[in-house]
């Protein structure tokens, strides 16, 4: 009866963590498809950094999406000393709904796309 239940516990594992890999993929290529990109070569898991264009700054971005209700995380965060790359992280998995997940992101791609507000071209 042990290594028959201990059997049936693994599989059950291994179904649930099929399923919650399944589900990180299908989240990764939903953002892959909706966000400008480029993105690290890395297609797992429930996080995705975002490369930022030079006119954004990865502090700017995370403070515009939170006061658009978005929340993303600097890459500043997770780098020791200067030169931290200009990036965003963004959790793929703290929405539920993935509907809801992808109007989240199509709103968190136009605000990478667009100008940082008092941002103005400089002619020499």
């Amino acid at each position: 009866h042990t290594a028959y239940r201990r059997q049936r516990q693994m599989c059950i594992r291994d179904r649930i963590l099929d399923g919650v890999r399944a589900e990180a993929h299908a989240r990764q290529r939903l953002a892959r498809q909706l966000l400008p990109g480029p993105f690290p070569s890395a297609a797992a898991g429930i996080h995705l950094w975002q490369t930022l264009p030079d006119r954004w700054t990865a502090a700017d971005l995370e403070r515009v999406a939170r006061d658009e209700g978005l929340s993303v995380t600097s890459s500043e965060v997770f780098h020791q000393g200067p030169g931290a790359p200009n990036a965003i992280r963004i959790s793929l998995g703290s929405i539920p709904d993935r509907q809801e997940l992808g109007q989240a992101l199509e709103h968190l791609a136009g605000l990478v796309r667009r100008r940082p507000r008092g941002l103005r071209d400089v002619i020499v």
